[in-house]
């Protein structure tokens, strides 16, 4: 088990949450209120109220579940109008969802298990997504099927452009 911790710029650790088996996706809305988070293989991203002066988070809620997807959640960012954008490994399949937490969009990628998105490029209107090269072992509680050999463009890096959003900058570490 894992677990959700904040780091202080004095460099302190605190301990926020406990219990999560496989913590992806860390990201803030735009006014800094809401905390979402994805337990992979629990299948769900998380909303929190989030309190930016203290860095406490509360009343945690489902805000997206993956239990009825062909993939799971994974690494996260949210774009300047409040959408969340998830890689979610397995399918293949961006997935833009919505401040309420229904699916906008979906964008199939060229390989199967991508692993995170950030937006960047000058005009942040860019979304970088990465991706694992191969499979090797059925890990991820058995979630991944072993690839016998890996797809051509496995591990790659790509550029997703003409979405029509930009992103946000992200906020420096104080520490």
């Amino acid at each position: 088990m894992s677990g959700l911790w904040r780091l202080d710029p004095d460099l302190s650790v605190h301990e926020l949450e406990m219990g999560i088996i496989c913590n992806n996706g860390p990201c803030w809305s735009p006014d800094d209120k809401v905390f979402y988070h994805a337990d992979s293989f629990m299948q769900e991203i998380y909303a929190y109220d989030y309190d930016i002066e203290t860095g406490g988070i509360s009343n945690k809620r489902v805000f997206a579940s993956t239990r009825e997807e062909p993939g799971l959640a994974d690494g996260s960012t949210v774009d300047e109008e409040g959408y969340l954008w998830n890689s979610q490994v397995i399918s293949g399949q961006l997935v833009r969802y919505a401040p309420d937490g229904s699916i906008e969009r979906r964008i199939p990628m060229p390989v199967s298990n991508i692993t995170s998105v950030m937006f960047g490029g000058d005009a942040l209107d860019t979304l970088y997504v990465t991706s694992m090269a191969r499979v090797d072992h059925p890990g991820g509680q058995g979630m991944f099927e072993v690839e016998e050999k890996p797809q051509a463009q496995a591990g790659g890096l790509f550029a997703v452009t003409g979405l029509g959003v930009r992103g946000l900058p992200e906020t420096r570490f104080a520490g």
